[in-house]
């Protein structure tokens, strides 16, 4: 994921590994070593002693709230070890011995391979809908539209490339949005704190003679009705007001018009209220005429 990994000692003292993290080659310098595409990082060649680790996360990003705990006493190779401080996330001290790393996730029994850091992003979503009476809220009876393309841009309209998945930093990250699917759907996930705008591309065949709902609730920061319509109009397509994810655990609770599988995350670190509603315009005529006799 790109996060800088540093170690040191238990007087805070950095231990200067280098950026190929190997104690006493020729790179060994202060400023820790990078993560690899999946998240990996190796300090090796240590003395044993009693260590501890800090992480700077990539921009917008901080520590899984759940915390594994101590790893000389939580031997998990899958939990969270590093709690926020500050910009930084960082693990306890821990204990590193000569023949004493084992039962914490492989063979090794001068490697310890359990101190993992969880990093927490946002999600945000959520629903296209067929708003039949044209009120701008999702009424009991009104069903979502599958199928139709929705994209995630900066507040600047710059599309951020979430691929089909919706997830950034998966391995399909792309341009083109997802696709509303269980009921009009949409979801994006692990995204950075920041300012973010959802559109709805117009040209998506399931919206094909249909309009945007009247009414309009507007900006989802300040109105966070889960079941209402938030776009305004953007050539061909619609979009919503920007919306601002992070920092912290503030985003709004208890929505109930979710998913199948959810909202992606913790409550609090996902905004699923911003809505499109969609109807079918009538039309009424006929002719005016000189009625001469």
């Amino acid at each position: 994921v790109g996060a800088i990994v540093r170690l040191y000692d238990s007087n805070n003292n950095e231990i200067p590994v280098g950026p190929d993290g190997v104690l006493g080659t020729g790179d060994d310098a202060t400023g820790g070593m990078v993560t690899n595409g999946a998240g990996i990082y190796q300090f090796s060649n240590l003395p044993p002693g009693d260590y501890y680790i800090t992480v700077t996360p990539p921009t917008g990003y901080e520590a899984t709230p759940i915390n594994g705990g101590d790893p000389d006493n939580n031997l998990s190779n899958t939990d969270n070890n590093g709690t926020q401080a500050g910009t930084l996330i960082q693990s306890t001290v821990f204990t590193l011995t000569t023949g004493g790393e084992i039962n914490d996730g492989d063979a090794l029994p001068n490697n310890n391979p359990s101190v993992d850091f969880g990093l927490a992003g946002y999600n945000l979503g959520n629903r296209v809908w067929a708003d039949v009476n044209n009120n701008g809220s999702i009424d009991g009876t009104e069903l979502g539209i599958n199928g139709v393309t929705v994209r995630l841009l900066t507040s600047g309209g710059v599309e951020v490339n979430v691929g089909p998945d919706g997830i950034l930093g998966t391995a399909d990250d792309a341009a083109g949005g997802v696709t509303t699917a269980g009921g009009g759907y949409y979801l994006f996930r692990n995204l950075p704190a920041g300012d973010y705008i959802v559109e709805v591309m117009g040209a998506s065949a399931p919206l094909t003679g249909l309009a945007s709902s009247t009414p309009v609730a507007g900006d989802p920061d300040t109105h966070t009705d889960d079941s209402d319509d938030n776009w305004t109009a953007s050539g061909a397509n619609y979009r919503s007001p920007a919306v601002t994810l992070g920092p912290g655990n503030n985003e709004p609770a208890n929505e109930l018009d979710l998913a199948a599988a959810g909202q992606g995350g913790a409550d609090d670190r996902s905004n699923m209220t911003v809505d499109f509603g969609f109807f079918a315009p009538v039309s009424l005529g006929n002719y005016v005429w000189y009625d001469l006799n």
